[in-house]
């Protein structure tokens, strides 16, 4: 499953983008391709900056396609990978997991 992050920057036409990206969004094209993605648009802290979360299998060619979209518009576009998110939850659970199993081991060593 991927994980991607697109981030929009424009300072004069930010409002053109949303709406082309709506549009684009909406085709039937789109959403055939699309399935099974999820796409979240974020609020940013900038006005001039759009966050986009693309979630799901084909998340990449998803991201892929929005960046063209503002890029149309001369926007800067910014696709970050997201996994180190990923990969520090799954150290987490190693070591929760590594955690419970020493106490059931004390336990049993206890009784």
């Amino acid at each position: 499953m991927a994980f991607r992050r697109v981030l929009i920057s424009s300072e004069d036409k930010m409002s053109e983008i949303k709406t082309a990206l709506d549009d684009f969004m909406k085709t039937a094209k789109f959403k055939s391709e699309s399935k099974g993605v999820k796409i979240t648009f974020k609020p940013s802290v900038k006005k001039d900056t759009l966050v986009i979360d693309v979630n799901g299998d084909g998340g990449v060619a998803v991201a892929i396609k929005l960046k063209d979209v503002a890029r149309k518009y001369k926007a800067d576009v910014k696709i970050k990978n997201e996994i180190g998110l990923v990969k520090a939850e799954s150290i987490i659970r190693k070591l929760i997991r590594k955690e419970i199993n020493e106490t059931i081991q004390r336990y049993r060593n206890n009784r």
